[in-house]
């Protein structure tokens, strides 16, 4: 009994405390105003280069997307063609002919591809910088892929090469994105260690 006692006495102590809890004091005019000012404090503001925006007259950037003689663009150019290069010439003897073939036509195809949509899209660009209207249209751009299918449904109809090494060889772009990533990665850390 004692101990029923004491239980409902806890209990209700404890939902007292809870009443008072949620019951919410009214707000002054005063506290309203101070707390949509509290993130203007010295001590809680943020220092970035992005809040002087506002003080730049001209917002616009100049820069226009990377064009095909960009060297960045230059050197994943490059890097895609020595994937392909390696993965023709290691699957050469390892491999089944079809199977370099694939690799072969699906790196030439990504070449292409690389090639045709950097020029495409730098002219757009340059266009679009410039006030005019672009001439590149929604056919040109589809047609990219419509030659690179065009292809691949020639090649497997033909059964001339793998259709999977085919697949492999248009990842080269991958490929070169990695190796040009790490080349930068590599760069920033060099630099940083000098910085330092």
């Amino acid at each position: 009994a004692w101990c029923d006692r004491w239980l409902l006495s806890i209990h209700q102590a404890h939902f007292t405390a809870i009443g008072r809890i949620r019951r919410r004091p009214s707000v002054s005019k005063d506290t309203k105003t101070k707390a949509a000012h509290l993130d203007n404090q010295p001590n809680s503001r943020v220092k970035s280069p992005a809040l002087l925006m506002d003080q730049i007259e001209n917002k616009v950037s100049a820069r226009l997307p990377a064009g095909p003689n960009d060297p960045t663009n230059r050197r994943i150019f490059r890097n895609m063609c020595a994937v392909v290069i390696a993965s023709v010439c290691f699957s050469l003897p390892f491999m089944a002919w079809r199977v370099s073939a694939g690799l072969l036509i699906g790196g030439a195809l990504s070449l292409l591809n690389h090639y045709w949509l950097t020029r495409s899209s730098a002219a757009a660009f340059s266009v679009i910088a410039h006030g005019e209207r672009p001439r590149l249209s929604l056919f040109q751009y589809i047609l990219r892929y419509a030659v690179i299918a065009i292809v691949i449904v020639t090649v497997y109809n033909f059964n001339l090469a793998s259709v999977v090494a085919i697949a492999a060889g248009l990842s080269s772009f991958v490929a070169a994105l990695f190796i040009e990533a790490g080349r930068e990665f590599y760069f920033a850390i060099i630099r940083r260690e000098e910085t330092i």
